[in-house]
């Protein structure tokens, strides 16, 4: 972990100070004044760069400053970069310490004079360099990493769009197509045979066949505008959509639900799909059973129960995937609940449902 602002501040603000206080021992007032003037300077590095570097030049020439110097050039070099404010605070520190030296009480060797003044002034300008140029190349990096995640997430939204897409032409071209062949010949027979239960029974085909149209409908929109443009929500089941469910599954059903009136909305949608998965179920595996739906609650949870009794006849070969059980699953998991489905021992089936009763109210589920 890199030190903080403050305590690099403080650090420099020693070691210039320490070395300024050399001059106290064999040095004129003035030279020890420019020197802590120039250690002063340290201060003003992070701000205005170019006013510490000038500070410091006084020191150089006069006293002892050289610490002072080499923090401001670099400190206007890692903020500046390469400039022309740069190239003159490095030549004029090179003047300043090359004089500095030559007038002192203890002159160098002219190519020590040179190697010396050249190092303090232009090794802190380079190193300086090579930290702004360093912190460019981390900060471009950062832009074109975050470019490459908003085109990648574009790209599978793109993508994602395009299956919907495609997903919901061929939702239309075979269901929708085959359902609406259905809706018609429901509604011709309905008309043409004479027998009063065929035609109830051709009518209650053709009302299930536009109302699996309407709902194949609403998903087929959703399917196609996804993310792009808000989607008004149909009107979504609940528990006062059950009379009608189950009057129009014409099954056998018997009733007993003990719900209380303040049931959240989720969780009467979570019952409202439990039951009709279940009659579905019992209609296509368990022909001429009959069915009871019971409900009931205590403190905390609430239990719902859908038995049906062993069937009376051969069940018809129609496909099934298992996603309902599923589907419903996954629905009472969002609502912090529980589904167990399977045979009863008098070779029924049963779907027990159990929910909490409070802190459903605001879980997201789908409908």
């Amino acid at each position: 972990m890199s030190p903080s602002p403050r305590l690099c501040t403080a650090l420099l603000l020693l070691v210039t100070t320490a070395e300024a206080a050399v001059t106290l021992v064999d040095s004129t007032p003035l030279a020890s004044a420019l020197s802590f003037l120039a250690a002063a300077g340290v201060l003003l590095r992070t701000r205005v760069p170019g006013v510490a570097v000038v500070l410091t030049l006084p020191g150089l020439l006069f006293g002892c400053a050289t610490i002072a110097a080499v923090v401001a050039v670099y400190a206007l070099a890692s903020r500046r970069g390469a400039s022309a404010a740069l190239a003159t605070a490095v030549a004029g520190v090179f003047a300043a310490g090359l004089i500095g030296q030559l007038t002192g009480p203890y002159p160098l060797h002219p190519v020590a004079l040179v190697t010396t003044a050249a190092m303090f002034a232009i090794a802190p300008a380079a190193v300086g360099i090579l930290g702004a140029t360093r912190r460019r190349l981390v900060q471009s990096l950062t832009e074109l990493r975050a470019v490459h995640e908003e085109q990648r997430a574009e790209a599978a939204a793109a993508a994602v769009r395009s299956e919907r897409e495609a997903l919901a032409r061929e939702m239309h071209d075979v269901v929708s197509h085959q359902v609406s062949l259905m809706a018609v010949q429901a509604g011709a027979l309905q008309v043409s045979v004479p027998d009063p239960a065929a035609r109830e029974g051709a009518r209650t085909i053709r009302e299930l066949c536009v109302a699996t149209l309407e709902e194949l409908r609403s998903m087929l929109l959703v399917l196609r505008v996804g993310e792009r443009a808000p989607i008004v929500p149909a009107p979504q089941p609940s528990l006062a959509d059950l009379p009608a469910l189950i009057a129009a599954s014409d099954l056998p059903v018997s009733v007993d639900l003990d719900l209380p009136d303040t049931l959240a909305i989720p969780a009467q949608r979570a019952v409202f799909r439990t039951v009709q998965e279940s009659l579905t179920n019992a209609r296509k595996h368990a022909p001429g059973s009959s069915i009871t739906v019971t409900a009931q609650h205590a403190d905390e949870t609430m239990e719902l129960r859908i038995r049906n009794t062993p069937p009376r006849a051969a069940a018809l070969a129609l496909p099934g995937s298992g996603l309902g059980l599923l589907g419903l699953t996954e629905r009472a998991q969002v609502l912090g609940g529980t589904v167990a489905a399977g045979a009863t021992p008098e070779g029924g089936y049963e779907t027990v449902l159990r929910l909490p009763l409070h802190g459903v109210a605001d879980a997201r589920m789908p409908a």
